[in-house]
């Protein structure tokens, strides 16, 4: 069978199985994928091909997913809400930040902690891979303390999350520490291999936290079944394109976050698992990595406050919340302790 006859079978295969018409754009990329995959040609070529269609500088589309995009605000909320419970009647709490990127979710949860008026003294140790956005959140951090009640000690950490020197951690958390709270959005599903995961999680349990929130995509395209994960993708990624369609954004901020979020959807695609850093899990599963380290899942009904979007979907289960835009799972809110 040539390449293209291939492409065409997995796409029929995936519009047949599926009850809502596809994007445009969806199919466009996922043929660019497929042909990747099956390709002998000159993948660095493709791969620039590719790349250069993102017409809207990233750090606008970061903007837009930051300050504008309801499925990732309102999974941030959720979490702002869990760690304000975990924080009521304390003095000195520590916030771990995996992943704490440019700053923006972090500043939202340290005002919300103005709420609580019994916190005396927060310490923040964020964790980033990338130097400039550690840069970026310290600038943030600093013009940000003159608006707390509290004060704020941050330690920024230049690190791969999956190397975390926990013995390094472990003695930037204040002696009167009464509480360890650890966030890590849309972070983990970037370490590669299941045992880094647990390994990970393994560190964290040796500090106590008093809770564990993760944000992560609510998808199974961490399968060693090719067909199967392809199919995962495409309805996971059909229902995400669909639902920025539904937003009151500009055409061209629409095909900006597409072409966004089509570098995740190339992952799983494309890419063999050697070089592949999109591994989505589905939220039992992170579960069952976090029990299986030592940790039990928190009761979401008594913990976080759903305040329903007109487009989104939220199902409340043991350890996590559901985002679902129509019938398909989005995004997950994981909380353990």
């Amino acid at each position: 069978m040539d390449i293209e006859s291939k492409i065409e079978e997995h796409l029929r295969r995936c519009i047949n199985s599926l009850k809502t018409t596809p994007d445009e754009q969806l199919l466009t990329d996922v043929r660019k994928a497929l042909n990747y995959r099956f390709s002998e040609g000159n993948k660095e070529e493709i791969t620039n091909t590719y790349l250069k269609e993102l017409e809207i500088p990233q750090i606008v589309l970061f903007d837009i997913l930051a300050n504008r995009f309801p499925l990732v605000l309102r999974a941030q909320e959720i979490v702002n809400d869990l760690f304000l419970y975990e924080a009521n009647g304390m003095k000195s709490i520590c916030i771990i930040d995996l992943g704490i990127g440019r700053g923006i979710q972090i500043a939202r949860i340290l005002k919300h902690l103005n709420k609580v008026n019994t916190v005396k003294e927060v310490t923040l140790i964020g964790l980033d891979i990338l130097k400039p956005a550690l840069e970026f959140t310290s600038n943030i951090i600093t013009n940000l303390k003159d608006e707390l009640n509290y004060t704020l000690n941050f330690y920024p950490i230049h690190s791969q999350v999956e190397s975390i020197d926990i013995e390094s951690i472990k003695e930037l958390v204040p002696r009167d520490c009464e509480k360890i709270l650890v966030n890590a959005s849309l972070t983990l599903h970037h370490i590669q291999q299941e045992e880094e995961r647990l390994n990970l999680l393994r560190k964290l349990k040796s500090i106590n936290p008093s809770i564990i929130t993760l944000i992560e995509p609510n998808a199974d395209c961490a399968t060693d079944d090719f067909d199967q994960r392809v199919f995962n993708a495409f309805e996971h990624f059909s229902a995400l394109y669909r639902f920025i369609n539904s937003l009151d954004l500009e055409e061209v901020e629409k095909k900006g976050l597409k072409q966004f979020f089509a570098t995740d959807l190339f992952d799983p695609i494309a890419l063999p698992n050697s070089h592949r850093f999109e591994k989505y899990n589905k939220c039992e599963t992170w579960i069952n990595y976090a029990k299986t380290c030592g940790f039990k899942e928190v009761d979401m009904k008594n913990r976080s406050i759903l305040q329903e979007h007109n487009k989104l979907n939220a199902e409340l289960n043991l350890g996590y919340v559901n985002l679902k835009f129509e019938e398909t799972d989005l995004l997950g809110i994981i909380a353990v302790c």
